[in-house]
């Protein structure tokens, strides 16, 4: 019964649904293509035991269209955090981000992403500040700067660690100064900032569908997405939702490759 449902979805681009019996939310997903996108659930050869218990529960499935593909990958993104279905393990939970940011002083604090201010460049995203420590580490190591003058290493007296291991220049113990140390710490930084907001306000990112007359207007304001409407006027409101490390990707991967109409929104 519910493989015969399959074949009335529709074939466009949206986000589904997976319910069980007593409607409890199973599984989130998207596609370009909603109708051969959940067949192939039902059609999966190479399934896991998870995927099949997923299968075996499914007793309803429900659907919203889009007015593209940007639309199902951003929609599906805010309903899984939002709604937390059981099988969706990847984006369910609304989590801290952290971001490092150079201060007056060129030293590296982490912090979270939601303090940050807009006009502060900050670098790399991690979800807990042992990987972010993990990340400085190694790229301290990979471009021989200094875990001391970075504050990665409490030792007081003599030169770093990495200095001993010919892993450092030396701006721990006078083979380097500290301004070519600098130097060489924003360069390594540069590589990997987050991009900066580049409009005054939130926009509109335009999206159609003209096969089926579908127009959609996705606001987004520093990176987060609020939501989509069809009118302009119908814009959501309220304060920005925390920042969203795969929205951010979506938009990056969506706004560097692809032509779009852009309304920035004053």
């Amino acid at each position: 019964m519910i493989l015969e449902c399959c074949y009335t979805l529709p074939e466009r681009p949206g986000v589904y649904y997976f319910y069980d019996k007593n409607d409890i939310l199973l599984y989130i997903g998207k596609s370009k293509n909603i109708r051969k996108r959940v067949l192939s659930h039902f059609y999966n050869h190479d399934e896991t035991k998870r995927h099949a218990e997923l299968i075996k529960q499914t007793a309803h499935i429900d659907f919203i269209c889009t007015a593209g593909e940007l639309g199902a990958l951003l929609l599906e993104s805010a309903e899984i955090k939002s709604r937390q279905p059981i099988y969706n393990r990847r984006l369910r939970k609304h989590q801290n981000l952290y971001s490092w940011v150079l201060n007056d002083d060129f030293m590296p604090i982490l912090y979270r992403v939601d303090d940050i201010a807009d006009d502060e460049i900050s670098v790399g995203l991690y979800q807990s500040q042992i990987r972010a420590k993990q990340w400085l580490l190694k790229l301290a190591e990979k471009n021989e700067l200094c875990t001391k003058v970075l504050g990665l290493e409490s030792t007081h007296r003599g030169c770093c660690f990495n200095y001993q291991l010919k892993r450092c220049r030396g701006a721990c113990c006078g083979d380097e100064t500290i301004a070519s140390h600098n130097q060489r710490l924003i360069q390594a930084f540069e590589h990997y900032a987050l991009i900066a907001w580049p409009w005054q306000s939130a926009i509109a990112i335009v999206e159609e569908d003209p096969r089926y007359e579908c127009k959609a207007f996705h606001i987004i304001n520093q990176w987060r997405y609020l939501g989509s409407v069809t009118h302009l006027h119908d814009m959501p409101s309220g304060p920005l939702p925390r920042f969203s490390r795969d929205s951010y990707q979506i938009l990056i991967r969506y706004l560097q490759y692809k032509k779009i109409n852009i309304i920035e929104l004053v």
